[in-house]
């Protein structure tokens, strides 16, 4: 409710609305930038226990911590000796 009525206190009040939203999911837009393996398990300590300051905090360190490169991906192995692999028309 106190968030609500912030546009209507302070001129500008929607812009520190969004800046305030913005820095709780900070630990989420970082996961998102680095593409984070993590970051389903990061979103969701930060939505439910962000608001508490320590919850925060364990969320921005998840999302600082080493990303899993991807997969390899694996080269098109050929078929058995003498047979053709090319599609057929």
């Amino acid at each position: 409710m106190l968030l609500a009525s912030i546009p209507a206190i302070i001129p500008g009040g929607s812009g520190l609305l969004l800046l305030l939203l913005f820095l709780y999911l900070l630990p989420t837009a970082v996961a998102v930038k680095r593409a984070h393996h993590q970051l389903p398990a990061i979103l969701i300590v930060n939505v439910f226990l962000g608001w508490t300051f320590l919850g925060w905090v364990i969320a921005l360190a998840m999302a600082f911590t080493a990303v899993d490169p991807p997969p390899p991906k694996q080269a098109a192995r050929p078929g058995p000796p003498g047979v053709d692999a090319s599609p057929v028309d």
